[in-house]
């Protein structure tokens, strides 16, 4: 170890790795999986004790090791101290240390516990998956040196691309796994076979080239598929017989420590070449000139020397062709010892053949001869030497033609005579053929030889210009070879060193190969039996009776039920409705009548709209069926390629259980298309998208992984699907689970509208399941605001065991901002899957950490409910909690939501009124009178047109366009604290990971692009909500600016009820998502060491470097954007504000012809009796 200690200058990370391998002892088994996996609980059921905290947030946040021993628990902190803790033991205060990983270091806890007496160890680390980088350096520090590693997954999140990659890197670096799939009692049969998806398990492991040992099936709870006993008796047998394992343990840890080594090396020598390689280029040399310096110099030699060194090549080059050519192979050889035969003075065919049939046979034989000799020499010569002679630098040479010439006319053609010419006239015998086909073949190559040279010559007076200019290039040559000359005495010496210290890593690791041996023996290991006696109780009782809680503290998250009623009931509207029918509709009040009896239908038939919110894989589609009563909404098993999912009550047109399913527009398409290709940097048109290779893209990140996912799905959607674009069409709730489970057509559903008849519909409610918000697909996060803006109230919902991810608190935050902006919009967020919670405490626990990170996004006293979906259809008693929450869903937010538009109902029914009153005061004037207050009515009118005219909507515009740039600044402002923030979550080191120098560049490289990729991705989520807050904005401002005027008019004018048409406000972006480019290869470019990087001001230098141009970048893209919303503003302000004006001009000219028709004194009667008659319904039923 001292030689390669000393030549291969360990890092201080690798020298403290040896160190800790060198003190091993034990077998160590460490578990490691992401957070919320179940690895604490399993290492507490195998303990049979809580001793580690559990919860589905973080908890570990060091390294806890577990051993056999006396009862004694030692805290190491961060600066090297250390706390014992012996007899009886705080276990709460120790559970407390386990969480806090910012002045813990880690934990060991030693405890008489039988099966780990035989030099045994259980490990257990944080989440690999944990936001907290010391979380990260704990765990991955762990795992290299431990002997076996138990990698613990939750049932839902196998597939995810943390478990796989994380997987990938130790089975590459040889790591014993064995493999668990967690709380496996989430499965369920009627939905998919238990074997299918342990098969598809099975297929994604193989698809990866992940090598494990075992894969379990485990759960605490009960399940026919848990294998969690035989989990146990495989650990009990490595522990058992880990004392064997130890030495072979230990030696396979410091092969892998040795190859990993290597591997550092290697790429420090890569990065030393391509060092080099740039200072020679600054030289104008080429390091292929250093590595085949004598092979340059060679060059140089035959180049000075010209067509002498040439000549020399070709006679050495021939000699070698004619030395290994056979002209007279086998079969030719045969057939001219036949023709010789014939030859013979004494040749006889027979008694009675004749001398014509003898001459003839000769010919015969001769001609047999002379095509195969022929064809053998075009074959093994001729051929052979015009190549090489094509080889002369043809265009080089002063007159091409005449050496052309003379390469056509090289060949060589047997005759009769050239073959009779050697044969003796007297007899010979048989072995005389052998003499004959050499002297031939040798006649044949002399011949060729000279005709070879001949052209030769001719070749090399046309290349005499060209030789000379050589002879100049190559004495040139020779001078920068001779200045060459010290580079390649220190790279030669420089590469001979790292070669010598790669043989000697080498040596060393092959040392400590054991050709599999230690894997053998765990594999046989584990079929052995063994038992262990129970350990005494009294410490883990100890360990039982500490009863502190170790979560957050817990707060009250239920929600307590208002007493809220509908003041106006149905029989009321229903009573107002027969009222209104007795009176004649006559021209002063049929527009009344009108819109009143508009107003009673939408109310007797009102829907209100709910959506559901959240992660994709949070629940949605199980909470929107609990809620519906019936399986009616497929769980989409596609993050990018969910629709929008619409349920409502059946129609005249649509029965109960169709399914109106619109596909995607080529529009649509398209706009999918440039949002990828700006996450990807590609041009992507749907004209030529399937072009676009897929597997050639470098995916650096997730998200670009997952928009390559997408585009190969929509390659093979528009393949084999096209048609089914732009149309549309109605199917049953069967079929449309069948399409949303095929993923090609799933690709193609825009929205799906659901008619279903049941409670929730029947109560007038629509529900909405909208695509997960994660999705990377930047025109899934549009629908969502649109979506938001058309609900009545939003339900989000957050998974139990991944309670509050980081999705989860970007969109909430958002959507708190943009709730902000509705009068009276409902926020409902569900903690689902509470099922899974251990224990009331635990439950707590996890609420409390869901309110305060809702508090923390900026939620003003958030209605946070806990519920099971999964349990109302098991009907277990936990669904209660499901039935408090449809209580309040049923019970005051469906009575606030009908009694806002009965509120609404009532004051329009009491300007009616006063319309009336106004009416009946007017038609009891003397007719004198009744033509001065008609002309001061229309006075009156006319001047409010007038001034309305001249406001030209400038008070709404002006508070709109200043609300809208603070919105901005504000944006502006955020963008280096959100960049800043989410820096250290990309860059630590326990993300700057590798076994070598270039890896780590490599990976500083990928993991400054996510960051940038995903500081950008957020703030084009501000950019969406704010633009979806400032068309709210101007949709209130609007609706105010109206009602201000409406009031101000009927000061003057009580009756005159203001005209309304319903907006739709929407505000696009410019450029659709900002984009940046930083200078990350330049930054990465400098590194040198992870020591360098962290401990010196290196990272803080690239840091406020990138961050500085992403923040000037997408300010100065924001800043366009924000140019062109208040140009939008104006434009549509404008359009509004002309609108009004026609309404109001229509509404003024109807007004004044509607007063004229008062003049008839008749009607008084009919005015006062209807009046009198909604008075009294005001103010008995309102």
């Amino acid at each position: 170890m001292n030689d390669v200690k000393e030549h291969a200058n360990l890092t201080d990370n690798e020298q403290l790795q040896w160190e800790r391998i060198q003190s091993k002892n034990t077998l160590s088994i460490a578990l490691s999986g992401h957070f919320s996996a179940g690895k604490s609980s399993l290492i507490n059921h195998l303990t049979g004790v809580p001793i580690l905290p559990t919860s589905p947030i973080p908890t570990s946040a060091n390294q806890i090791t577990i051993a056999h021993g006396d009862l004694e628990v030692v805290v190491v902190h961060t600066d090297g101290t250390e706390k014992s803790f012996r007899g009886t033991i705080d276990w709460a205060a120790i559970k407390r240390y386990a969480m806090d990983g910012a002045n813990v270091e880690k934990l060991m806890i030693y405890a008489p516990i039988p099966f780990l007496q035989h030099a045994g160890s259980l490990i257990d680390t944080p989440g690999v998956d944990s936001t907290d980088p010391t979380h990260q350096h704990v765990t991955l520090e762990a795992l290299f040196t431990t002997d076996i590693l138990l990698y613990v997954m939750d049932y839902n999140h196998v597939k995810s691309e943390t478990n796989l990659g994380f997987l990938k890197q130790l089975s590459d670096e040889g790591k014993p796994l064995f493999i668990v799939v967690n709380q496996v009692d989430k499965h369920r049969d009627d939905e998919l076979s238990f074997q299918s998806y342990k098969q598809s398990i099975l297929d994604t492991l193989a698809e990866w080239g992940i090598a494990y040992h075992d894969l379990f099936f485990t759960t605490i709870k009960e399940s026919p598929h848990d294998e969690l006993e035989r989990l146990k008796a495989v650990l009990m047998s490595l522990f058992f017989y880990g004392h064997e394992l130890v030495k072979a343990g230990k030696t396979k840890i410091e092969h892998s420590f040795y190859k990993s080594i290597q591997r550092r090396v290697e790429d420090d020598w890569a990065e030393e070449r391509a060092s080099f390689t740039e200072t020679l280029q600054h030289k104008g040399y080429q390091l292929t000139d250093i590595e085949n310096y004598e092979e340059h110099v060679e060059k140089v030699a035959q180049a000075e020397q010209g067509s002498v060194a040439r000549h020399q090549h070709f006679l050495q080059e021939w000699d070698n062709l004619f030395r290994q050519a056979t002209v007279f192979n086998s079969i030719l050889t045969e057939k001219t010892a036949n023709w010789l035969d014939a030859m013979r003075p004494n040749f006889k065919m027979g008694l009675f053949a004749s001398k014509r049939k003898m001459a003839q046979e000769r010919i015969h034989r001769q001609e047999e001869v002379l095509h195969e000799l022929n064809d053998q020499i075009n074959k093994q010569l001729v051929f052979h030497l015009r190549q090489s002679l094509q080889s002369l630098p043809l265009e080089e040479m002063t007159n091409q033609s005449i050496f052309l010439d003379a390469i056509q006319s090289l060949s060589f053609t047997a005759t009769p005579s050239f073959l009779e010419e050697a044969v003796p006239k007297t007899t010979f015998a048989d072995s005389f053929v052998y003499q004959y086909t050499k002297e031939r073949t040798e006649d044949i190559k002399r011949q060729l030889k000279k005709q070879a040279l001949d052209v030769l010559s001719i070749a090399e007076e046309q290349l005499r210009v060209y030789d000379e200019q050589k002879k100049q290039e190559a004495h040139k040559r020779r001078h920068q070879l001779e200045a060459m000359k010290p580079y390649v005495s220190h790279y030669l010496s420089a590469r001979e060193r790292k070669e010598t210290v790669i043989r000697e890593i080498m040596k060393e690791a092959n040392r400590r190969d054991d050709k599999g041996a230690f894997s053998n023996a765990l594999k046989e290991i584990v079929t052995k039996k063994v038992h262990f006696e129970d350990s005494p109780s009294s410490w883990k009782e100890q360990v039982k009776q500490s009863t502190e809680a170790t979560l957050l503290p817990t707060i009250k998250t239920e929600r307590r039920l208002t007493n809220e009623h509908i003041r106006v009931t149905d029989e009321a509207i229903a009573a107002l409705h027969k009222t209104m029918n007795q009176f004649e509709k006559k021209a002063y009040t049929q527009d009344w009548h009108e819109q009143l009896e508009q107003e009673i239908a939408h109310i007797q038939t009102e829907q209100f709209t709910l959506s559901l919110f959240g992660a994709f894989s949070a629940g949605k589609s199980s909470l929107a069926n609990a809620l519906l009563g019936g399986k009616v909404l497929p769980a989409s098993p596609h993050p990018t390629t969910a629709t929008v999912t619409t349920v409502t009550r059946p129609t005249s047109g649509y029965a109960n259980g169709d399914v109106f399913v619109q596909y995607k527009t080529y529009e649509q398409l398209r706009g999918e298309l440039t949002s990828i290709s700006q996450l990807l940097d590609v041009s992507l048109t749907l004209e030529q998208f399937q072009r676009f290779r897929t597997k050639t893209y470098q995916a650096t990140t997730a998200a670009k992984k997952q928009a390559l996912s997408y585009i190969e799905t929509l390659q093979k959607s528009m393949k084999r699907f096209e048609s089914f674009v732009e149309q549309d069409e109605v199917v049953s709730l069967a079929d449309l689970s069948e399409k949303i489970v095929n993923e090609d057509v799933a690709c193609l559903i825009a929205n799906a509208t659901i008619y279903y008849e049941c409670e929730w519909t029947k109560r007038g409610l629509t529900l909405v399941d909208t695509p997960g918000v994660n999705s990377i697909n930047g025109r899934h996060t549009n629908v969502a605001y649109e979506q938001v803006k058309a609900s009545d109230a939003i339900l989000y919902v957050t998974y139990y065991n991944h309670s509050f991810s980081r999705a989860d608190a970007q969109f909430i935050e958002q959507l708190g901002k943009m709730n902000k902006q509705f009068a009276s919009k409902k926020l409902y967020f569900i903690l689902n899957a509470i099922d899974l919670a251990a224990n009331e405490q635990e439950r707590q626990g996890v609420e409390s950490f869901v309110m305060r990170s809702l508090e923390e996004a900026g939620i003003d006293d958030p209605a946070l409910f806990s519920l099971s979906s999964k349990n109302v259809f098991e009907e277990q008693a936990s669904s209660t909690d499901f039935d408090y929450f449809k209580q309040e869903l049923y019970g005051p937010l469906l009575t606030s939501l009908k009694e806002a538009n009965r509120t609404l109902f009532v004051a329009n029914v009491n300007q009616y009124v006063l319309y009336l009153q106004e009416a009946e005061v007017f038609t009891a004037l003397s007719d004198e009178k009744k033509q001065a207050q008609q002309q001061q009515f229309e006075q009156q009118l006319s001047t409010m047109l007038d001034s309305f005219k001249q406001d030209y909507g400038k008070s709404f515009h002006m508070k709109v366009e200043q609300e809208a740039s603070e919105l901005f600044a504000y944006l502006r402002e955020r963008i280096p604290y959100v960049s800043r923030d989410r820096f250290i979550e990309f860059i630590n080191v326990a993300t700057i990971v590798g076994p070598s120098r270039k890896k780590q560049k490599e990976v500083l490289a990928a993991q400054l692009a996510t960051w940038n990729e995903d500081s950008v991705f957020y703030l084009n989520q501000e950019l969406k909500a704010t633009m979806t807050r400032i068309s709210l904005m101007l949709q209130r401002a609007f609706e105010q600016w109206k009602k201000e005027w409406q009031q101000s008019v009927q000061a003057t004018v009580p009756g005159f009820q203001f005209p309304h048409a319903k907006q739709s406000i929407q505000l696009e972006t410019l450029q659709g998502t900002l984009t940046t480019t930083l200078s990350i290869e330049s930054n990465v470019g400098s590194f040198q060491s992870l020591k360098d990087f962290f401990e010196g001001s290196r990272v803080k230098q690239v840091k406020e470097t990138l961050v500085e141009e992403l923040v000037q970048q997408i300010r100065a893209g924001l800043r366009k954007e924000e140019e062109h919303t208040q140009q939008m503003l104006q434009e549509i302000s404008t359009k509004l504000f002309e609108k009004q004006a026609k309404l109001l001009e229509a509404k003024v000219v109807a007004e004044i012809t509607k007063r004229r028709q008062l003049y008839t004194a008749t009607i008084q009667e009919s005015i006062q009796a209807e009046r009198s008659a909604l008075q009294q319904w005001v103010n008995e039923k309102a």
